[in-house]
């Protein structure tokens, strides 16, 4: 087993015990994307933002899945919403501005 799916094990446990917390979802949202499997990423990143709607690294986080699934667009909207909730939060900055360039679109202030 390797230690992905050995960390998506362990989240699925915690969610069994208790289905509250958003950082566990968006532990085993980086889990799953990181072993590629943005859909199922994708589905906890939004699990994890109904219990944190205002948690501006899971919308960044959630914006890199999309784009990693080749949802750009999608992307770009997390990496705004991130960025309207901390506006000095650089990652999502480099997010957005290199999903921008992707699409040819000019970068908003």
């Amino acid at each position: 087993m390797h230690d992905y799916d050995r960390a998506i094990a362990e989240f699925d446990i915690a969610i069994q015990s208790d289905q509250s917390f958003a950082t566990v979802y968006d532990g085993r949202a980086s889990a799953y994307g990181i072993k590629g499997d943005y859909e199922r990423a994708i589905a906890d990143y939004d699990q994890a933002l109904r219990l944190e709607p205002d948690n501006p690294y899971i919308h960044n986080n959630r914006g890199v899945a999309y784009e990693h699934k080749g949802s750009t667009v999608l992307a770009i909207l997390d990496y705004r919403r991130a960025l309207a909730l901390k506006p000095d939060y650089e990652q999502a900055r480099r997010n957005l501005d290199h999903a921008l360039v992707k699409l040819r679109v000019p970068r908003q202030e």
